[in-house]
């Protein structure tokens, strides 16, 4: 399985899971402003397979 890092799919996540970059930052307690790095310029298979998770609950509340 591949997991793509690249920034587009960053943003793409970001705005599946309908929340700012702050609120991404704050829910994986990191700095807002790795999390500006990451959508700039890709980031950490482990920060994306979080941010899948995020986006992910964002599309079951839209289910209920």
């Amino acid at each position: 399985m591949t997991i793509d890092i690249t920034q587009d799919h960053i943003r793409a996540l970001i705005a599946r899971a309908g929340i700012s970059q702050r609120e991404v930052a704050r829910r994986m307690d990191i700095n807002d402003r790795t999390v500006r790095r990451y959508c700039k310029y890709g980031g950490t298979v482990q920060f994306v397979m979080a941010l899948e998770w995020i986006a992910s609950q964002n599309d079951t509340k839209k289910g209920d």
